[in-house]
């Protein structure tokens, strides 16, 4: 799926871009790095019909909790620069709310995921709901709370 892209029309060899072709390519590599390398590395341990399916949308939520905020790290030199992230595109608290609605969304399916024993065992229910509400408040406190470059590296550090 992946290869060379094309230069943005209008763009030189000297001044080369690739932003407007860089969008259209966002959603292929998407599915190619994350659901075509988790499917593929099951399959070489196990059959591919036995993967836990229902286990898709957590990974999805995950990926999403964490990689929105690193989007701020550089929101001032991509928007300078005109470069188009999900951080310029929808702001820095928009963005932030994004990743903390994904980061409770995760938390409450890995909840739910333990208490129905699919995937996450059981016994494992209550140290999730113990740890869940410290988790969010990290989130919140260290991601949230981050308001300079510096502070949101430290703060998905201090998450990571």
């Amino acid at each position: 799926m992946t290869g060379v892209m094309r230069l943005d029309p209008g763009s030189t060899d000297e001044h080369p871009t690739v932003h407007r072709t860089a969008r259209r390519a966002i959603i292929p590599v998407l599915v190619e790095v994350s659901l075509m390398t988790v499917l593929l590395g099951w399959a070489i341990a196990r059959p591919l019909a036995e993967f836990p399916f229902v286990f898709l949308p957590q990974g999805l939520l995950v990926a999403t909790a964490i990689y929105v905020p690193t989007t701020l790290w550089d929101f001032e030199a991509d928007r300078a620069s005109g470069y188009l992230t999900v951080a310029t595109h929808l702001g820095p608290e928009r963005t932030y709310r994004l990743g903390w609605w994904a980061w409770i969304l995760c938390n409450a399916g890995a909840l739910l995921l333990a208490w129905n024993d699919w995937i996450i065992p059981r016994r494992m229910f209550v140290l999730l709901g113990i740890f869940t509400p410290l988790l969010l408040w990290q989130y919140h406190v260290f991601i949230g709370g981050a308001r300079t470059q510096p502070d949101r590296v430290k703060g998905m550090m201090l998450c990571a």
